[in-house]
């Protein structure tokens, strides 16, 4: 398939990779694909490509006969060849950015903004002290999660990879004919086998298989990346600051949400949760004896040139004496080399631990003892230049430890209230149910218990099937706990709280099974709806009086983790909306922290796209209130972006140093001048945007529009996600989850979550005032400007016209239709002329031209898969029951479309 000609901003090379790449799949699909689909695929290529720079009546005709004439096994051809040219296209693209920070570095320009040799350059000499206390500030807490729009299988992404190294190959490689002729011929393979391959998941994954799948990112980038950005860090600040550079403190961690989020997921069982967390203990224990195992190649000094310390030598007595197998195992050769010795035996008790036999390691920081006696004796020796490996695997264990990264369990307050409901009516059969009580009187009723000791869970009887269940969960939480040391789960976390007992009745039901017998866990409000972020600081304000919960923090250190949700908060209240309440409630809940004299840490549920809130990390900052700029920084990453940002190495480097360098320059950021300027006039754009908002999907045919519209339906059926798309059995917008929500606007092109109600806010401002007060406050605030810019790019990714002709082929009632494409039209239309008019720009995306050339390269072939998408749906929805081969055509398109915007929920 022939390559589209790119924009000015896409270089040279990107194009040449693009051509390269395109004519491979255009020989795969002339030999191995069924006859004709090639001429199929480049008649409607012409035609997509024809109808976006001269649209008129004639090329929708032909294209419109091109695609009718079609029988579903070759909508399947033509679907997979383009989700084909799209996987190339983006691997392109990301190598491309990584070629460009070679040559940045090949050919002395500056440094990469957001690159830690940029941060370093500013630092002036002198500041070692100043530095020092940035650092010991920094706290920056990455959270994997499982995604249920996730479209790539593990054999997809590994194929990439694949290809992706053989491209770096021929690139980066001095290469003979023959060697470069034998490259391209895997590379073709490699393209081959992703055409031969299913795309589709045959059965829908487990959580056992998203738990495999989350390892797979630390094995492939996550581990190696973590540990060489303290290294390169250190390098950069040694080189501005001298010899006095402070030393780095670990700041960067790790936690996962997969096996432990049960928030609507009842695959999510006690045993997946204790397996899960052994997964990961495996994973790392094996990662440390593969990198012991090298030192120990490695570190052949002889013990007459080199020399090693009395304690190294004195340890080496004493592993003798307990490890006598490894004595023996050594032989005669490695008598007079030490550190090859202290190795074998390191080793040997990381396969007890491994094995959990007596004489492993009780615990990391033992394991860390070990390889610091090992660096201090190579330090006393001036061998350090020999252990660079060493020093590494010192700061992988402070990374990782013995657990990868510490489950977080995840529950809804609806559960957790029940159930206690249900166990305390067997205790007192004559008291009123918690929630039939009011606030004031449930709060007190469950503070007395959990000041009390007497046991709730009753030795006789029989509770429900989802109370047992999540009983279970947290019997598995003090197992964890009590399995893998206090530290191996990190929080629980309670989705949907609204008031204060909710998290009383948590900690009062975690108590009881267990949970804190290792020490107290954090507990960690959820607050989700533009409602529950309104309470937020009242609701805190009383946890924080409360004498059990305020006790709990006191013992966490006086440390409290507090969790905003960006998804549902979007999904309820629209961008503009959700952005601004969270960001008033992180102001009102420092001040709530500040009062009582408790450090907070907000932890940031974003999605992978703009309408669930994602932001690049400066971006993110700008997001947050200068009072929240404190070094620490919490944040999910989806399942959908972990291929995005960590599939490469190159990718995982830049995205961590960007993570880095944006918390650590947030440190220096004070309030905008005048900010409290601009706090009513967000105010009034907030409360109009979200009336507009909630005009919109509070019609009561809003409900049905959307169904019809959009593949939402379809999408609930795909088979990509262990997790249900709704939390209970309600069809209401409410109860649906917020990613496949998110999913079927971006699948119908729209995005719509990602910008309705901006407009309907700002132009009624720029209409009264003028432009220069919105133009100012977007230049003053950084807030303003930051939301502007997310609501730009959805803009500018969102296709109204494909969006028209998904409502004109999927929704049979003309009258319905009318109604809310207009409504739908109309306020994309205010919103284009409101961002134009605040940003100072003549079109969207003006002054980010990558983004714009990247959008205009993908159109033409994400088109052609929307309207072959659309067709299925309604051929699917006209049959009474719809046969697999429609089904899986359908389910191809989804992951097409995702794959060519790059983005799914």
């Amino acid at each position: 398939m022939a390559a589209s000609p790119l924009s000015e901003p896409i270089a040279a090379a990107l194009r040449d990779d693009v051509n390269r790449l395109g004519r491979m799949v255009g020989d795969v699909l002339r030999r191995h694909a069924p006859p004709g689909t090639f001429e199929r695929v480049e008649q409607i290529r012409a035609l997509t490509r024809r109808r976006r720079r001269e649209p008129g009546a004639e090329v929708e005709a032909e294209l419109d006969a091109a695609l009718d004439a079609l029988t579903v096994p070759q909508s399947v051809d033509v679907i997979r060849a383009f989700a084909l040219y799209f996987l190339m296209t983006n691997l392109a693209e990301q190598l491309h950015r990584e070629r460009r920070r070679r040559e940045r570095a090949l050919r002395g320009e500056a440094p990469q903004p957001g690159s830690l040799e940029e941060l370093a350059a500013t630092l002036e000499p002198g500041t070692q002290a100043a530095v020092a206390r940035a650092l010991e500030a920094l706290e920056i807490t990455l959270v994997v999660t499982a995604h249920p729009t996730e479209v790539q299988r593990r054999t997809t992404i590994e194929k990439i990879a694949a290809t992706a190294a053989l491209l770096r190959s021929l690139e980066e490689r001095i290469l003979t004919p023959a060697e470069r002729g034998e490259t391209e011929r895997e590379l073709r393979a490699q393209i081959l086998l992703l055409w031969e391959s299913n795309e589709l998941y045959v059965t829908p994954p487990t959580v056992h298989d998203e738990v495999r799948n989350a390892l797979a990112w630390f094995r492939g980038t996550l581990v190696d990346e973590a540990a060489l950005l303290f290294e390169r860090f250190e390098q950069h600040l040694a080189e501005r600051l001298g010899p006095e550079t402070p030393t780095l403190p670990t700041f960067l961690h790790f936690r996962s949400w997969v096996g432990g989020d049960r928030d609507g997921n009842p695959n999510v069982t006690a045993e997946v949760t204790a397996a899960a967390a052994e997964d990961a203990r495996r994973f790392i224990l094996e990662r440390y004896q593969q990198e012991v195992a090298a030192l120990n190649a490695r570190l052949s000094q002889n013990l007459a040139r080199v020399g090693a310390s009395r304690a190294l030598l004195d340890s080496l007595e004493r592993d003798e004496f307990a490890l006598g197998e490894v004595r023996y195992a050594i032989g005669p050769r490695q008598n007079a080399e030490p550190y090859r010795r202290k190795m074998a035996f390191v080793h040997r008790r990381l396969t007890l631990t491994l094995e959990r036999r007596e004489g492993g390691y009780p615990d990391a920081a033992a394991f860390a003892a070990d390889l610091e006696l090992t660096w201090e004796s190579l330090r006393q020796c001036d061998a350090l230049e020999t252990a660079a490996p060493l020093a590494r695997l010192r700061r992988t264990l402070s990374l990782f430890g013995f657990t990868l990264c510490p489950l977080e369990w995840r529950q809804h307050q609806r559960r957790v209230l029940q159930a206690l409901d249900e166990i305390l009516a067997t205790v007192e059969p004559e008291s009123t149910q918690l929630r039939a009580l009011g606030e004031e009187e449930r709060a007190a009723r469950l503070t007395r218990e959990l000041c009390g000791a007497r046991s709730l869970l009753p030795r006789h009887g029989t509770l429900s099937q989802p109370t047992e269940e999540l009983l279970a969960s947290l019997w598995a939480v003090a197992t964890v706990r009590a399995a893998h040391g206090p530290q191996a789960l990190g929080s629980l976390i309670l989705s949907g709280t609204t008031a204060p007992s909710d998290m009383l009745a948590l900690m009062l039901l975690a108590r009881e099974c267990g949970a804190f017998d290792a020490g107290v866990i954090p507990c960690v409000p959820l607050f989700e709806s533009i409602d529950d972020l309104r309470a937020a600081p009242a609701v805190c304000r009383t946890l924080l009086r409360n004498v059990p919960f305020r006790e709990a923090v006191r013992r966490c250190g006086e440390r409290w983790e507090i969790m905003l949700g960006y998804s549902d908060s979007n999904k309820s209240g629209g961008l503009l909306t959700a952005s601004w309440e969270i960001y008033q409630a992180q102001r009102g809940l420092c001040a709530v922290a500040a009062e009582h004299g408790v450090r907070l840490t907000f932890f940031h549920g974003r999605g992978g796209s703009l309408g669930r809130g994602a932001a690049a990390p400066h971006r993110a900052m700008a997001l947050q209130p200068s009072e929240a700029h404190d070094g620490r920084f919490k944040v999910t990453e989806q399942g959908e972006v972990i291929a995005s940002r960590y599939g490469l190495p190159s990718l995982a480097r830049r995205n961590l140093e960007l993570l880095t360098t944006s918390v650590y320059r947030s440190l220096d950021e004070r309030p905008p001048l005048g900010q409290a300027r601009w706090t009513p006039l967000l105010d009034q754009l907030s409360g109009r945007a979200y009336a507009a908002y909630r005009a919109l999907v509070d019609d009561p045919d809003f409900l049905r529009f959307f169904e019809q519209c959009t593949p939402i339906g379809e999408i609930a059926g795909l088979q990509i996600s262990s997790r249900p798309a709704r939390r209970g059995a309600s069809r209401a917008i409410e109860d649906l989850r917020a990613i496949p929500w998110t999913f079927a606007w971006t699948q119908a092109r729209a995005l719509l979550p990602a910008w309705y109600g901006f407009g309907s806010a700002v132009l009624p401002q720029l209409e009264r005032e003028g432009h220069e007060t919105l133009r100012q406050c977007a230049r003053a605030f950084p807030f303003f400007e930051a939301v502007t810019r997310s609501v730009e790019r959805a803009l500018a990714t969102a296709d109204l016209d494909i969006f028209s002709r998904y409502a004109r082929t999927l929704v049979a009632d003309a009258a319905l239709r009318s109604h809310f494409l207009s409504l739908v039209n109309a306020e994309h239309e205010r919103s284009v002329r409101a961002v134009l008019a605040i940003l100072e720009q003549p079109h969207l995306l003006a002054n980010d031209p990558v983004i714009a050339g990247s959008i205009a390269l993908r159109n033409p072939y994400v088109d052609p898969i929307s309207f072959l998408q659309m067709r299925l749906v309604r051929r699917a929805r006209e049959q009474a029951q719809a046969g697999p081969a429609i089904l899986d055509a359908i389910r191809l398109s989804i992951n097409g479309i995702a794959a060519g915007l790059r983005v799914t929920g």
